[in-house]
């Protein structure tokens, strides 16, 4: 084989298979929410002339490579047609949840400090600690902010929070502030998969479980003191 056409094979296989990993994800994800289908559509018409021409010269680099990206192309627009067509009615995701808390301020020190969560005020003063796109409101438990919330109770959650860095990185630093590790890493199961997790006690001794999505091998369930 000639050097410009495995040159041209090489690059016909890294420009085609990096669709996989997308394919994968969406397939996997059951969402579409960050694909545009107008760029996947116009990119999905170019392979397809990309395949003519390739097919008119007879330059099989092109061909196999167009080919196959046109079907893996077509394949992820297919899905992004599924997943981002409007439901009728249906739960799309979490917004809030409110923590009820003896300490507001020694809450949002909590949160913040440990887990990096954002303070925010709203409403007629009250209290909100932001992470990713969803929020925890605080209700003070001296305090009715709701007639409708009929059990407010400190210490009654169990909260599972999906962390980035590694889950050593995180039972290391929360034992440096003090806080026992009550239990882990060990293998959970998550709304989306596998998880590894470890377990402590907010100051109102909610149960907070900070997990990392497992993508390898079954991990070790060592309790950590």
């Amino acid at each position: 084989m000639h050097w410009n056409d495995l040159l041209g094979h090489v690059a016909a296989a890294l420009t085609t298979f990096c669709f996989l990993p997308q394919l994968i994800r969406t397939w996997r994800s059951r969402s579409a929410r960050d694909l545009s289908v107008a760029m996947l559509f116009l990119f999905s018409i170019g392979v397809a002339f990309w395949l003519i021409y390739g097919i008119r010269l007879r330059a099989w680099p092109i061909i196999w490579a167009n080919a196959v990206t046109l079907v893996l192309a077509g394949a992820v627009l297919g899905l992004a047609f599924q997943f981002q067509r409007k439901p009728r009615r249906g739960i799309i995701q979490l917004d809030h949840l409110v923590l009820t808390v003896r300490s507001p301020d020694k809450t949002i020190d909590f949160y913040s400090r440990i887990l990096g969560m954002r303070e925010e005020t709203f409403g007629e003063g009250r209290k909100a600690l932001h992470f990713g796109t969803q929020k925890l409101n605080l209700h003070p438990a001296d305090r009715v902010l709701d007639i409708n919330v009929k059990h407010a109770t400190p210490g009654s959650a169990d909260l599972c929070f999906l962390v980035a860095g590694p889950l050593e990185e995180w039972v290391k630093a929360v034992s440096d502030q003090g806080i026992k590790i009550v239990l882990g890493p060990v293998a959970r199961t998550g709304a989306q998969g596998p998880l590894r997790s470890i377990y402590f006690y907010d100051p109102d001794e909610n149960l907070l479980e900070l997990a990392m999505p497992m993508t390898g091998a079954q991990p070790k369930n060592p309790s950590v003191d």
